[in-house]
This record gives C-alpha cells, sequence and structure tokens, in this order.
C-alpha cells in the first residue's frame, strides 16, 4: 500500500461475491447495494465506479467467466466510500451472519429451487484507491494481521465448487420463487436483537456463526463435524442443561410442542433401539416424549458421542448423520425466532401456529433417502400433506363463519 493509503486516502467495502440482491437493502445501519458493471449504481458517487468495477472483475465463477455482479456493503449514508472504523467493520460482519441465516431458513429440501448455502454468503473487505490498479487484501493470522497488495488484472477468486454466483430476492410473504430468499421477517427480528447488544444477543449472534460453519455443504466437512457444530448452536441458544433428557424437554418446550402425540405414535418406533442402545446405564428418557423431543434426545447423545470420541457405531441410532444434520437445519431457525421474540416481548404471530399444529407432523416420516414411484422423496410428500391440512383447517375456519349457513357436518375433500 502506499502512503497515502495508510494515511486514509483510500476506500473500503464489504464484497459479497456470489450473491446478488435483487434490490438494494438496508441492514444495522449498513447499506447491501447490487452492483453490475459496468454501470453499477447511481447511490455511490462516479469516483469510485472503476475501482468497484475492478474489483467486481475479480471474482470468477466455476467456468471462469467473471461473475454477472456481485453485492457491495458500506455503511449507509456513506456514499463516497471511506476508511471502515472497527465498530463499522463489526456491523458489516453481522450482515453475513443475519442475512445468511435468514437465507437458509427459507431454504427448500430436495428440490432444486430456494437453496443456499452459508458459502454463498461469504463476505470479503477489501481496500481501494481511485485510479490504482492494486487492492489491498487483509489477513488475520494468528501471528498477526497482514496486509497484502495485490494487482486487480492478475488476481482471480474462483467460487467453491458447490456455490455458483445466485440471485437473491427478499420476501416479504410466503411467495415461493425460484431463487433463494431472505425471510424479511426473520431478517428484520433478528436486527432488533443484534441491536439490543446485550447477553443474550451476543449469544444469539455465536450461536447463529456456529450454525452457519454447520452448513457450508463442502465435499470434505464430515457430517459428523456439522451435526456437532449445528448441536452446539442449538444447546449455546438454548442455554440448556447439559443433560439429554433436560435438552430435549428445553427443545419441546421452545417450539411448544409437549404434550402432543407421543414418540411411541412416530413411523420408526416399532422397530425402536433396545435400551441397551441408549446411554450408559441403559435407559430410555425418562417420562413422554414427543417425536421431536425424542430427535432431541438422540441428537444430544450423538453430539456426546462425538466430543468424547466413542464409536457411534456400537449403537443403534433411530436417524441417522444426514437426516439429524436435516432435521437440525430445519428446526433450528424456528427455535432461534422464537427466542428473539420471547427475549424482545413480542407475540407469536400466524407463522408459530403453523409450526406447532402443522409443520412438524413432517417429523412422523424422515426416510429421506426414500423415493416414490413420482420420483419425490418422502419428505417432499410429507410438507405437501402438511400444507393440506393446513389449507383444509384454514377453509374450515372460513366456513364455520359464514353467517346464515350451517356447515358443521360438512367435510373438504383434499
Amino acid at each position: 500500500m502506499t502512503e497515502a493509503s495508510r494515511e486514509g486516502d483510500y476506500h473500503e467495502v464489504g464484497v459479497y461475491p456470489w450473491i446478488r440482491l435483487r434490490e438494494p437493502l438496508t441492514l444495522l445501519g449498513c447499506r447491501l447495494l447490487p452492483w453490475m458493471p459496468p454501470t453499477g449504481s447511481a447511490e455511490l458517487a462516479d469516483s469510485v465506479r472503476d475501482g468497484l468495477n475492478r474489483l467486481a472483475g475479480i471474482y470468477r465463477q466455476l467456468d471462469g467467466r467473471p461473475v454477472p455482479g456481485v453485492t457491495i456493503v458500506f455503511c449507509d449514508g456513506d456514499g463516497g466510500l471511506h476508511p471502515l472504523s472497527e465498530e463499522q467493520r463489526h456491523r458489516i460482519g453481522m450482515t453475513r451472519t443475519i442475512m445468511g441465516l435468514s437465507a437458509l431458513a427459507s431454504r427448500e429440501y430436495f428440490e432444486r429451487t430456494r437453496y443456499c448455502t452459508a458459502a454463498h454468503f461469504d463476505l470479503y473487505g477489501q481496500r481501494f484507491q481511485e485510479g490504482a490498479e492494486h487492492i489491498a487484501i487483509e489477513s488475520r493470522r494468528r501471528d498477526g494481521t497482514s496486509v497484502d497488495g495485490r494487482a486487480t488484472e492478475k488476481l482471480r477468486i474462483g467460487c467453491d465448487p458447490h456455490v455458483s454466483s445466485t440471485l437473491v430476492s427478499v420476501s416479504r410473504d410466503r411467495t415461493v420463487v425460484d431463487e433463494p430468499v431472505l425471510d424479511d421477517s426473520l431478517l428484520r427480528l433478528l436486527e432488533t436483537t443484534a441491536m439490543r447488544k446485550d447477553g443474550f444477543s451476543r449469544r444469539a449472534l455465536l450461536s447463529m456463526e456456529l450454525f452457519l460453519l454447520g452448513n457450508r455443504d463442502g465435499e470434505f466437512i464430515r457430517e459428523s463435524e456439522d451435526v456437532l457444530l449445528m448441536q452446539q448452536a442449538t444447546e449455546h441458544l438454548l442455554d440448556s442443561a447439559s443433560r439429554a433428557h433436560r435438552f430435549a424437554v428445553v427443545v419441546e418446550k421452545c417450539l411448544g410442542v409437549k404434550g402432543r402425540a407421543s414418540y411411541q405414535k412416530g413411523r420408526r418406533w416399532g422397530s425402536r433401539p433396545s435400551t441397551s442402545s441408549y446411554g450408559r446405564s441403559g435407559k430410555l428418557p425418562s417420562g413422554e416424549l414427543t417425536t421431536l423431543g425424542f430427535w432431541a434426545y438422540e441428537f444430544y447423545q450423538l453430539r456426546n458421542d462425538l466430543v468424547h470420541g466413542c464409536d457411534t457405531s456400537t449403537r443403534s441410532w433411530c436417524w441417522n448423520l444426514s437426516e439429524h444434520a436435516l432435521v437440525a437445519s430445519w428446526v433450528y431457525p424456528e427455535i432461534l425466532r422464537r427466542r428473539c421474540l420471547e427475549h424482545l416481548g413480542q407475540a407469536d404471530g400466524d407463522r408459530g401456529v403453523y409450526w406447532r399444529d402443522v409443520a412438524l407432523e413432517r417429523l412422523e416420516d424422515l426416510d429421506f433417502s426414500a423415493r416414490g414411484e413420482d420420483g419425490l422423496s418422502r419428505w417432499a410428500h410429507a410438507e405437501a400433506n402438511a400444507e393440506m391440512k393446513r389449507m383444509e383447517r384454514d377453509m374450515m375456519e372460513l366456513l364455520e363463519g359464514m353467517d346464515g349457513e350451517q356447515r358443521s357436518g360438512e367435510t373438504i375433500e383434499p
């Protein structure tokens, strides 16, 4: 870097190279701006356009072509771009955590729509000067922070093999779209929580970071590592006691399912493993647990075996590693949402009712690898059935509320 850049005569931005927002977004006082070379955006000064276009040209898709666009992050109101303070860098970093979590919460599974990974939300911090042919790259080394310069014409940064440049929408309703979406209600809830800067917000942010690390989908990241990270994220968020049964009860209580269908009614319990398969005492969890609770109990037991280096193959598990990782990816965002609502003193809405009455029915069929004659997974069928039941319930409530008509004995065919 030149002497001028060290004195502060440079620009500094965050760059999301693998996502392109469909529209600008303000989050935590930061402005996230879609940047499509060569025109860029009218929100930023013309003096920085060439530099940002050079930055965007660094990032490459798997076929070697430049990404069609990137998302630029800067502090709101700083249209000229300037060096960032430590507090501003921290806020920009939190946008990755909150955006990544809200996108993962909206994922569809076993379909090729609305899916993304935490790796899509990789965030780079970069400095550049007007008219300069080099950019500065800063890395946080264990032996001290290091800053290095690279010529933009020669520098190339490629995405992971399982990541592509993705167009992302902000969803303010439940409309299904083809590209990944940011759950807007969850996004704003997490933003409000983070701005509290209290003990719970710090715990929630660390928990989300662990969850994101467990959802990168890297080829050489073992599923046992994903399961361990997501279990730690869930336990840290719930701040629960270090006992499997206690963890299961807290999960049930948080999601409002205690007292519903017992685990003995689950599809797998006809061939439930013997008591010798569970714990050193050889005992099943005491008390009646729901299907969700029994999953949480086993999730914690699996975590214990992994942490203590036990051979997990010596037990008979009701869910394998892939299934535990998938259920955790699906359950965790709802636990996070409810904990944040509770912390902020806000009431739950229709989504909580949907989760309690319908969505949890998906847990009754967890053989995700099986396919029906139509090629769809059982998970997809379970989701469709749950949605149908929700529609039937809403229709029944509508009919019952109609004045002047007696609908009490009428049924609705799916």
